[in-house]
């Protein structure tokens, strides 16, 4: 892989491949949608690499492709970050938060992001409830890495408000329906 646009066009592949057939829990879209939307977010703000990591990042969790070896040794580390592999004691959001990689805390956000906006239309207040646990985690680690004024921290947390006003028994939103 020569250039970047070449390694996020390989990264974009790799995950088309490996995700095919595969549909979204929530919404029942093509799975590849997600990765899309979760590179879309991050590529103003990351490298070439982490973009391609984005595209990757449930390849290994989710797919039965388990080597992305064809990738530069960064997308690889990226991806390792943001992939809770099974006999690990750390879930992702502890790998990335221990590491104080600024990239993989971008991608980890905007995953993030893109769940909630999936799931928050679809799911009742139990599921907003764990999600916001872990929601509020990624932002505390991504507040100690100094990226708490970052665009996509400020939409993250925006959407830990969103969850909240859905914990809530009965959830807020159901007060105006």
């Amino acid at each position: 892989m020569q250039d970047a646009s070449e390694l996020i066009e390989a990264a974009i592949v790799f995950a088309e491949k490996a995700h095919a057939g595969q549909t979204r829990k929530v919404t029942g879209a093509p799975y590849i949608v997600h990765p899309r939307r979760v590179a879309e977010m991050v590529m103003p703000f990351v490298s070439p690499a982490a973009v391609a990591a984005a595209y990757l990042h449930d390849v290994i969790e989710d797919t039965e492709y388990k080597d992305i070896s064809v990738f530069p040794v960064r997308v690889q580390q990226l991806v390792s970050l943001l992939t809770k592999i099974p006999g690990e004691k750390l879930a992702s959001i502890e790998k990335v938060g221990r590491s104080f990689d600024e990239e993989a805390m971008i991608v980890k956000v905007a995953d993030r992001i893109d769940n909630i906006s999936d799931g928050a239309a679809h799911f009742g207040n139990e599921w907003a409830k764990k999600y916001l646990v872990t929601s509020r985690c990624i932002r505390y680690h991504a507040q100690k890495m100094g990226l708490g004024g970052h665009a996509l921290v400020m939409r993250l947390v925006t959407s830990i408000v969103y969850l909240e006003s859905l914990a809530i028994d009965p959830p807020l939103t159901s007060i105006y329906v």
